[in-house]
């Protein structure tokens, strides 16, 4: 029940995360990868509108959960929780500066040291059995170290900074960066609204499997997070050049995203009963069916991080903003109807759904400027090894676990070599991410 009432004191922060944010990252990542005398004037008026909107946001968010009824712990819970995401957007659009120059070592840097600053305290505080209380506490108190050392980086590192204070700069970027908002948040809803509906209806119990089984799968989003940020300033750039190179890249993407993306689906499926024992014990078996249908969302999810990308390198964000707006109505209405009767596998199966609603309306939208993009052909190889991998999975699941993961990796890479879908392409591009050294002038 605790953890149910942690998730959704996240998510419901989370549903107003276009306050502080209003996609004010994306728009800077575009814009400065294609301007970059523009960088200090957006810093500092940036910075600036971004703590107005901070203090407007949590004063909201206080107001309507007194309106709700929220009262004494879990009101408390939750102003944390939206303090932590308003933080949390700040961190974004700092380093939104270094992901439109491609210092993508320093983005990376940046968000590993926040998040095992907070690894490392939330640790400490189990041992001396704190609580909720003291967990989003602390992570929001690392947030905010990330957020200075977000700026205090770019003052070093990019540009020194020259504070002013435009109100006439600061109004244009809000309004450039609504299209973006409305993007951003579209994304939100439909990834939290699921959570905040089954708490308010089905309580924090169901809440709890629930989140367990998004948890696992939520913790592969750093993978298509990044593609994004590091795809969109070189989509931006290269959207003015000739359309082939662009279609060239999300084909491309799209290919090396499916590879990673399919046998982590199908391999989780399968172990979906003793991956949930071994992480959460026995008392989260009832995650196990939820987590088998989460975990079909990673292959879309990855293919909508590059179409995304794409779609608003080209100045696409507004349609594919409304896209994203009527997946969200969708998840809406169709876990209002599912999760009274089917609980936390109604609201998995929706987030399924919806998923795959928005990629093959983005890869639709897509298609108009790119008619030659097709992705569906690069999904058989992909699919037939994954199938045969996941026949293997399924015959070695009683052995113990780590030799079936390790067997089933073997067998799938083994597979993607002797059907040729990795070829020396695919490999002189791995040979390249391995040799990444994170703090380096990109060349």
């Amino acid at each position: 029940e605790g953890f149910g009432l942690l998730s959704f004191a996240l998510s419901f922060a989370v549903l107003f995360s276009i306050l502080p944010g209003l996609g004010m990252g994306t728009l800077i990542s575009r814009d400065i990868a294609r301007a970059p005398q523009l960088l200090n004037r957006y810093v500092s008026n940036g910075l600036m509108a971004k703590l107005l909107l901070a203090l407007l946001t949590l004063a909201l968010i206080w107001l309507i959960g007194v309106g709700l009824g929220f009262t004494g712990t879990k009101q408390l819970i939750v102003l944390l929780a939206a303090l932590w995401m308003v933080l949390e957007s700040n961190v974004r659009f700092a380093l939104s500066f270094f992901q439109a120059a491609s210092r993508m070592g320093t983005v990376a840097v940046v968000n590993l040291a926040v998040r095992a600053g907070w690894v490392i305290c939330a640790v400490l505080i189990m041992v001396s059995h704190g609580g909720i209380v003291a967990l989003l506490g602390a992570r929001a108190l690392m947030t905010a170290v990330g957020v200075l050392s977000s700026v205090i980086l770019i003052d070093r590192r990019l540009q020194r900074i020259q504070w002013t204070f435009e109100p006439r700069v600061i109004w244009q970027m809000v309004k450039a960066s609504l299209p973006f908002a409305l993007f951003r948040i579209s994304r939100s809803l439909y990834k939290d609204t699921d959570t905040v509906m089954l708490s308010m209806m089905r309580g924090d119990l169901m809440t709890g499997w629930y989140a367990a089984a998004y948890k696992l799968r939520r913790a592969l989003d750093f993978l298509p997070t990044g593609v994004f940020d590091a795809a969109l300033p070189a989509m931006s750039r290269s959207s003015r050049d000739p359309r082939a190179d662009l279609q060239r890249t999300v084909t491309r993407g799209s290919k090396y995203l499916l590879i990673i993306a399919l046998p982590i689906a199908g391999g989780i499926f399968v172990l979906a009963d003793r991956l949930v024992l071994l992480l959460y014990g026995p008392a989260y078996e009832a995650a196990t069916p939820a987590l088998r249908l989460l975990i079909w969302t990673v292959p879309f999810v990855f293919l909508n991080s590059v179409l995304a990308a794409a779609c608003v390198a080209v100045d696409l964000e507004r349609p594919v903003s409304a896209y994203r707006v009527f997946g969200a109505l969708f998840n809406f209405v169709v876990n209002f109807l599912a999760i009274p009767r089917f609980g936390h596998v109604g609201a998995a199966a929706t987030t399924t759904a919806t998923e795959a609603l928005v990629f093959l309306l983005q890869l639709r939208l897509l298609r108009r400027t790119l008619p030659e993009l097709v992705l569906f052909g690069q999904m058989a190889r992909p699919l037939a090894v994954v199938a045969v991998m996941m026949g293997f999975t399924w015959l070695s699941r009683e052995v113990a676990l780590v030799y079936t993961i390790a067997g089933s990796a073997a067998l799938y890479l083994g597979l993607l070599v002797a059907t040729r879908t990795v070829g020396r392409e695919e490999w002189q591009v791995f040979k390249r991410l391995v040799r990444i050294k994170p703090l380096e002038e990109p060349a």
